[in-house]
């Protein structure tokens, strides 16, 4: 039931990277490779919103990999003293996936809140005719920029600045840096517990047998009669 769930993890988190790489992919391709020429300034609207798309979905796969790395850890650790524990059947598989997938998609509201898409041509504060004489296409194309709302102000971003840092990756790799050393000490004391009980074996049986070789015999040769 154990190994179950471990592969089960794992597949989920080859999901993200495989999710995460194939918009990276995406990505380096229009925005690269493909980019815009050098007359043309922004993109047009829908690429934009795949662009913060990206940003916070490779984000929270990222970070939902490294909660689930978490979570076999503490499997690891909590099935050495306990193999019928309710985290190691595969009825909580689901629980552990909706739970993880739901926290990580709530603390990734900051990411998307502190940007927004304007019109380039807001951006640089000229109009329509200005961009023509100017020579650049600027008609329909956007950017991104952060929100300075009164809302979702300086405060907000410094407030997402600390939950990427802490949360998406400070907290993860605490825990299982813990939950390995944790799992190490206890397989270290498990180890020590083996030896001490094949020592104990070992002086049981050498007892044993000096025992048995200590205790005489009452065995008698028969002599033939004259």
């Amino acid at each position: 039931m154990r190994v179950y769930i471990i592969n089960a993890l794992l597949c989920a988190m080859s999901i993200c990277d495989i999710i995460t790489m194939a918009s990276y992919f995406i990505y380096i391709l229009r925005f690269r490779i493909f980019d815009s020429p050098s007359t043309t300034i922004g993109y047009s609207y829908p690429w934009l919103i795949f662009l913060i798309t990206h940003v916070t979905s490779s984000i929270a796969l990222h970070t939902t990999s490294l909660y689930l790395s978490v979570i076999m850890a503490y499997i690891r650790w909590t099935a050495l003293d306990r193999l019928d524990a309710k985290w190691i059947n595969h009825g909580a598989l689901k629980q552990i996936l909706i739970f993880t997938a739901l926290i990580v998609s709530i603390i990734s509201i900051p990411t998307v809140m502190v940007h927004k898409i304007v019109p380039v041509m807001e951006v640089l504060g000229i109009n329509e005719t200005d961009a023509i004489g100017g020579g650049a296409k600027l008609e329909g194309l956007y950017t991104v920029q952060l929100d300075e709302t009164k809302i979702n102000g300086c405060a907000l971003f410094r407030v997402n600045l600390w939950i990427t840092g802490v949360m998406f990756k400070a907290l993860p790799c605490l825990l299982i840096l813990w939950f390995t050393i944790a799992l190490i000490y206890k397989l270290v004391q498990m180890s020590e517990k083996r030896k001490i009980l094949r020592g104990e074996k070992r002086d049981k049986e050498e007892f044993q047998l000096l025992a048995t070789s200590a205790t005489p015999t009452n065995t008698t040769r028969d002599e033939p009669s004259p």
